[in-house]
């Protein structure tokens, strides 16, 4: 509200703006004070299908049955899939991701220094930047690989999002729904939806996405036109 208060006139640009009427309600902006515009994406999605894998519920309840078949099935993704690719495995948690170097470390892979792993935001900024830099395919693994990634063309040409990256219901969290009750569901569609995008970069570029957790289901359809008309069914046997 204090930096609206400045303003006599603005102009708010986002690609993953969602719901415009709800981020009105989230800056404290009345319905009488904004137009609202949307354009369509530019971009060639042609060759960048997002695949609806189902490979297991990772919700509280099923978790610890599930997460074994959504992490071979990641796995083959990559051995398979996108052996000679760079890509992302975005894993909600560093929970799963150490569940993942586990399963790596059991010799699933060719190559088990292919995935690289970080602890901080320092060491993840140090491994894209050698990720960027080599011709090796590397896959980056780890949570809060949604935004401040641009890993254009051949730097990036697959994301493997494992689980549905809700928030944690801290004491902060729930007090942001009790004062916006969509909150949490447009946070965790925010994510999916930049997420996605780290690796289509510009008008011509081209990834393939896996959404592996079967909760993306029934989020995914309400996200954007963009998003929707990409989705295909894909079974990872």
């Amino acid at each position: 509200l204090n930096f609206l208060s400045k303003l006599d006139k603005g102009v708010f640009m986002s690609a993953t703006l969602g719901d415009i009427d709800e981020y009105a309600t989230l800056m404290g902006i009345n319905e009488n004070e904004y137009v609202s515009l949307r354009l369509p994406s530019m971009f060639d999605f042609s060759k960048s299908p997002i695949y609806l894998c189902k490979s297991a519920y990772l919700n509280y309840a099923s978790f610890d049955k599930n997460i074994d078949k959504a992490l071979m099935d990641t796995l083959k993704i990559c051995n398979e899939f996108h052996p000679k690719e760079k890509g992302i495995i975005h894993t909600s948690t560093f929970k799963i991701c150490n569940l993942l170097k586990d399963k790596i470390n059991l010799g699933l892979v060719p190559d088990k220094t292919r995935f690289l792993f970080y602890q901080n935001a320092e060491e993840k900024e140090q491994l894209v930047n050698m990720m960027k830099n080599s011709l090796k395919p590397y896959v980056i693994v780890g949570p809060s690989l949604h935004e401040g990634l641009d890993l254009k063309d051949d730097q990036g040409r697959f994301n493997i999002l494992i689980k549905v990256p809700y928030s944690g219901l801290d004491p902060y969290i729930k007090k942001k729904m009790e004062r916006f009750p969509f909150w949490y569901e447009r946070n965790t569609k925010e994510k999916i939806v930049q997420s996605i995008g780290r690796t289509n970069r510009h008008v011509n570029d081209y990834s393939s996405v896996y959404l592996i957790d079967t909760i993306f289901d029934k989020l995914i359809y309400s996200t954007n036109d963009t998003i929707v008309n990409r989705l295909v069914t894909k079974k990872i046997y």
